[in-house]
């Protein structure tokens, strides 16, 4: 898969058995931002078993009544502790994550996630 990164969260990406983790890429200009902007090109090879997890910056900055962020070491911890990996049951899982986390605090940023997993 190619795929560029328009100034949004780094993306999760697992191995078949290994630990979810965030993917090494350069964030560039948010999209359509600037007149011809040029966006750096990222390639990812997949292999069976493999998964990868995108989510919009409302997923880490949920915060609890302390003030606290979700974050994203929170977030890792949460991904590489579900099984199996994939499908709507993974995505309710961290969705319940994070509501457990941030009980008590109204939202303040749309919380959208997507997760693909190569069969």
């Amino acid at each position: 898969m190619k795929c560029t990164n328009a100034g949004h969260n780094a993306v999760c990406f697992a191995k078949k058995d290994g630990n979810f983790e965030f993917l090494k890429q350069r964030h560039g200009t948010f999209l359509a931002g600037f007149d011809f902007t040029q966006y750096k090109e990222t390639e990812i090879q997949f292999e069976s078993g493999d998964c990868l997890f995108l989510y919009t910056d409302g997923l880490p900055e949920a915060h609890n009544a302390f003030a606290e962020l979700y974050g994203e070491k929170r977030l890792l911890d949460k991904l590489n502790s579900i099984e199996p990996r994939g499908g709507e049951k993974f995505l309710r899982k961290i969705t319940d994550d994070v509501k457990a986390f941030s009980i008590g605090t109204d939202p303040f940023d749309d919380l959208t996630m997507m997760v693909i997993k190569v069969n």
